[in-house]
């Protein structure tokens, strides 16, 4: 089947265990959801040196897992909208593609690659600087490293003579290790080559993208790395160990804890290169109620009750005796 231009839907369902696949020169031309259906636990998918030129936006739903993905030597002409459902995507091969002017890596597409610590763009016929560069993880050194050096051997280094400078002033208020990668494109060396207009040119791109900011805030991987965050700072309460005569159980019935909505950090692993504003990190862990305590809270204030009502009556009683005494 992978010796045809598209293989069969499904041929990977009874795989659901599978970690690693390799699909390397084959001749598939389309990527569907169904062509991968049944691989939810997959770590890796190498499709290089395919054919490869269309992946539905929703060709990955099924690999939601997926930590690394080679898409190197295929006839796309743009990064995939798919990869925007792998929340957990963390290496990404592009070399050797059709990408040739900005719109090869759009914003809306770069700003959810949060998790990513890897990207090679070399090969490609790239001519003009994306804007969508400039949403990627600026506290990765590794990451910033290989996308400069991936751009430093494709035409837009020369073509475009800002581009250098973008990622000089995109990187200015980083660490001195960042800094230090872009330091021979200083300010005075853009003054110096009549490239001044490139500050302009660089807050036009930088007001631009701060849209695609709030576009990932909604989006379904930042709510997943809020709900995790939530878990992690509020745990459930440990579920009470029931005894009886043979054998020891975990009792699982508890109400189900509600998400917080908190403030969250979204640009934990960004720069601030639009503006910055203090976030309130504090965090306040809703109050979860074990219901299996819920007999005894119940019978607890019962025996109060009758404890109060029997103490009232035995006083009244008391006084009535006491003033019979009397007379």
């Amino acid at each position: 089947d992978f010796e045809k231009k598209n293989f069969t839907a499904g041929v990977f369902q009874s795989n659901s265990k599978m970690k690693w696949l390799k699909l390397d020169y084959t001749k598939i031309e389309t990527l569907l959801p169904e062509h991968l259906s049944g691989l939810a636990q997959l770590r890796t998918l190498s499709l290089s040196h395919t054919p490869l030129r269309t992946i539905n936006s929703h060709s990955f739903v099924p690999t939601k897992s997926l930590r690394v993905l080679n898409l190197n030597g295929c006839n796309l002409t743009e990064i995939p909208s798919a990869i925007t459902h792998l929340c957990h995507l963390t290496h990404l091969n592009l070399a050797e593609n059709l990408f040739r002017d900005a719109n090869s890596l759009p914003s809306d597409v770069t700003v959810h690659l949060s998790s990513l610590s890897q990207l090679s763009l070399e090969g490609n016929p790239l001519k003009e600087f994306p804007a969508g560069l400039l949403l990627l993880s600026s506290l990765n050194t590794r990451l910033v490293r290989d996308t400069i050096r991936s751009l430093t051997m494709l035409p837009v280094w020369t073509a475009e003579p800002c581009s250098p400078f973008y990622f000089n002033m995109h990187l200015e208020n980083s660490s001195i290790p960042l800094r230090n990668l872009v330091m021979q494109w200083s300010p005075r060396r853009m003054k110096d080559s009549g490239l001044e207009h490139c500050r302009s040119k660089y807050d036009e791109m930088v007001a631009g993208t701060s849209v695609y900011f709030e576009i990932e805030k909604s989006s379904g991987c930042a709510v997943s790395r809020r709900l995790r965050s939530n878990s992690d700072e509020c745990p459930l309460p440990t579920p009470p160990t029931v005894h009886t005569r043979d054998t020891t159980t975990m009792t699982t019935s508890r109400k189900p804890q509600k998400s917080v909505n908190r403030p969250h950090p979204l640009h934990r692993n960004r720069s601030p290169i639009i503006g910055s504003r203090k976030e309130d990190n504090s965090t306040h862990c809703p109050l979860v109620v074990d219901s299996s305590h819920l007999p005894l809270l119940y019978l607890s204030v019962a025996l109060n009750a009758f404890f109060i009502t029997a103490t009232s009556v035995f006083l009244c009683l008391c006084c009535a005796a006491s003033r019979k005494m009397r007379y």
